[in-house]
Parts: structure tokens; sequence; C-alpha cells
């Protein structure tokens, strides 16, 4: 098995890809601020950037997130399958990764940990911290 690497991983307001293939990443996060719970977050953008090395081209590989609570307990898993393109000339090959998700329940505060797998194999942690904003005191 070959060896990609892991260029960037994390969680933003929004991301996209232009038509130049250029990675856009606005607003990066690793908190998230609610006055009740559950609380719902609007959207979330989880972005991947992966380097591959010169014998994975062509190779079939598959992406996955898993988000967990607090507790350990997973939340969700979403599967990215792919296949390693060529790299143009004079390059390396790279793939950019971005995921939405929309109307997110987190249940309680606490850490929660986003985890990234490639064929099985665990290759990072993103956390996000979900925090409980404190009461207004109303003078």
């Amino acid at each position: 098995m070959h060896k990609l690497e892991i260029k960037v991983f994390l969680t933003a307001d929004f991301a996209n890809i232009d038509n130049s293939g250029k990675l856009n990443i606005l607003g990066i996060f690793d908190s998230i601020f609610a006055k009740t719970f559950p609380a719902i977050h609007p959207q979330l953008y989880i972005v991947t950037k992966v380097v591959f090395d010169w014998g994975e081209f062509g190779e079939d590989r598959n992406l996955v997130y898993k988000l967990f609570d607090p507790d350990g307990k997973q939340l969700m898993s979403v599967d990215r399958p792919f296949n390693v393109p060529s790299p143009k000339f004079g390059q390396t090959s790279e793939m950019n990764f971005i995921t939405a998700l929309r109307d997110f329940p987190f249940e309680r505060p606490g850490s929660y940990e986003l985890r990234l797998f490639v064929d099985k194999d665990y290759k990072a942690v993103a956390k996000i911290e979900v925090k409980e904003l404190p009461p207004r005191d109303e003078a």
C-alpha cells in the first residue's frame, strides 16, 4: 500500500472549488456555541485535501468521515469513494473533498470528534467543541 498524505482536514462555514481547481475555505472553526440543546447547526462543511504518492494513480479508494459524540457514540458516517487521478505534468496528484452537513443536530455540549479514514485506515481527527452560551444578564 502506498502512502497518501492528508494536507488539510477541517470544518468551516463554507468551502468550494473554483473553475481552476483552487480550494476556497471561509470561516474555519473548531467550536460551536448554542443557547439551547439539542442545537441544530445550520451548515457545516468538512474540507479535506489529499496528496497521493506516485504509485497510487488509478487505484480505487474510499474516504470516510465519522462523527462521534462526547461519549464515543458514532452519530454519522459519510463514504466518498474515488479513483486516484493521474498527476498533471510536473505536479503531484491531489484531490479536494468537500462535504456539507446541513441542519446537523448536536444533542448536548461537549467534545465531538470528526474522524477521517481512508480504506478503513484511521488518518486524522478534527475536534469540534460544542459549548453552551451562558445566560445573558437582563439588567
